[in-house]
């Protein structure tokens, strides 16, 4: 489906709503990580690949044959490759928004439970001033967090 413009009806194109790029659909925002991942696994299994096939030839083989061989060898695996890379990416994502829903969440008690801390701060030293001032005694306490006071006026 073509991109469409601004002003122009119709069906909004899946890519779009997904944010996927490329025939395997990676995010566009993984893309660079995916192909970063894939680059690195092509070259891991390709250097393995040449070291088995020049490992294992036989004296006397053209290094070019041995060479072409190894190519073959390992060009079965790039769809492997890419699909483990694909995979390795969704598993990152899917673990980066269960963190961050996990982070925001306790982020959230963490504040709330900070606030009825300084509330109950607040309370007592409010509770002992009153009762400096009931008693008559010059209360000289500063307040909580640490903010100027004023003979705890």
């Amino acid at each position: 489906m073509t991109p469409r413009r601004e002003n122009q009806p119709g069906p909004v194109p899946e890519r779009e709503i997904l944010g996927r790029e490329s025939i395997w659909s990676v995010q566009a925002r993984l893309l660079a990580p995916y192909f970063s991942v894939f680059g690195l696994l092509v070259i891991i299994v390709t250097g393995l690949t040449f070291w088995r096939e020049f490992a294992n030839a036989p004296p006397g083989a053209y290094w070019v044959d041995t060479l072409l061989h190894g190519l073959r060898q390992s060009s079965g695996a790039m769809l492997w490759i890419a699909g483990s890379s694909l995979l390795g990416q969704e598993v990152y994502n899917m673990m980066y928004l269960i963190t961050e829903k996990y982070m925001n969440k306790r982020y959230r008690a963490g504040r709330t439970e900070g606030r009825t801390e300084e509330r109950e701060e607040w309370l007592a030293w409010l509770e002992r001033r009153e009762a400096a001032e009931r008693e008559g005694r010059e209360f000289t306490e500063p307040p909580p967090a640490g903010l100027p006071s004023k003979n705890g006026k």
